[in-house]
């Protein structure tokens, strides 16, 4: 049986969705990036020139990765009915990665980094509120038949 998804399961499994997606991308970009620098370095035998985008880089995989476990558990979430406390938990987590690799690769804070933050930062914040409403109203379907059987 198919149940209707309200607006914030639907927002939540589209967000989910796309996040997924960008993080896979993300990761293939970063393992053809890195195997460019291993390509263009392999004669200075340095991948990274300081701990600063040994850093970044470490920060950029991880926001990839985690954005695309983040994707997955969000379109589970609201297609199955799982935990949405793990959801927000991992947008969280999400957000704080893309802010700091955001921060780590910038280095400097400027007109056109704080663009960039903006928009990175736009996606893990619709998802959190998205998991946010769909647990209020998850929670307040849950106590609406336990008060009628009340009465």
């Amino acid at each position: 049986m198919k149940r209707n998804m309200n607006l914030s399961e639907r927002l939540l499994r589209g967000s989910g969705i796309v996040m997924s997606v960008f993080g896979a991308l993300e990761t293939v970009v970063f393992i053809v990036l890195t195997g460019g620098l291993i390509v263009a370095n392999s004669a200075t035998v340095s991948l990274f020139s300081g701990t600063g985008e040994i850093i970044g880089a470490a920060a950029f995989l991880a926001t990839a990765l985690l954005e695309l476990i983040t994707g997955i558990l969000g379109a589970r979430c609201a297609k199955n009915g799982a935990s949405e406390t793990v959801c927000i938990v991992f947008g969280v987590l999400c957000l704080g990665l893309t802010i700091l690799s955001l921060v780590m690769i910038g280095r400097k804070f400027d007109l056109l980094s704080g663009a960039s933050l903006a928009i990175c930062a736009i996606l893990p914040v619709i998802y959190i509120f998205a998991a946010f409403k769909t647990q209020q109203a998850r929670n307040a379907a849950e106590e609406a038949p336990e008060e009628e059987a009340a009465e």
